[in-house]
């Protein structure tokens, strides 16, 4: 599977991430196809999901799991990220423990920018998988995102 469908199914899908309350899970699901050559996703067959579950005071975790052995796939392209979603109200966020690594980028303090995700618009935070030699296929990570606030 392309590297568009993924990414692009992610931005559309967590464009508002609404982050879980008091220790209860939030699922979202990749329904959004953007692939110009119409990849398949739809809402009975998701491209993957996101769960996001509070880990404690102004700290929720966040799981990316890919489906149908969908994986993401290492791009020099600034359209597509791992993962592009917009947090209303929250100008800086702390990311830590993010999975994967070194091939996924986006530990410590980001503050909110415009990455595009063409065809779905822009978005304020992204995890890149930034082009490297011979990268594992990943088709799951998790990370932790700490905000005054957040829950």
């Amino acid at each position: 599977m392309t590297y568009s469908r993924i990414s692009l199914s992610i931005a559309a899908a967590v464009a508002a991430l609404g982050f879980a309350s008091s220790s209860q899970a939030a699922t979202y699901l990749f329904t959004l196809d953007g692939c110009s050559s119409n990849c398949g996703a739809t809402a009975l067959n998701p491209a993957g999901k996101v769960v996001t579950s509070q880990e404690g005071a102004n700290v929720v975790d966040v799981t990316v799991t890919l489906f149908n052995g969908d994986t993401l796939h290492d791009t020099n392209d600034s359209q597509h990220h791992a993962l592009s979603f917009d947090l209303p109200g929250f100008s800086s966020i702390t990311i830590s423990d993010l999975t994967n690594t070194p091939a996924l980028t986006a530990d410590g303090v980001e503050t909110a920018g415009t990455h595009s995700a063409s065809p779905f618009g822009n978005f304020g935070y992204t995890i890149e998988f930034p082009h490297v030699t011979h990268p594992a296929a990943i088709s799951t990570f998790s990370f932790d995102v700490t905000g005054a606030g957040l829950t």
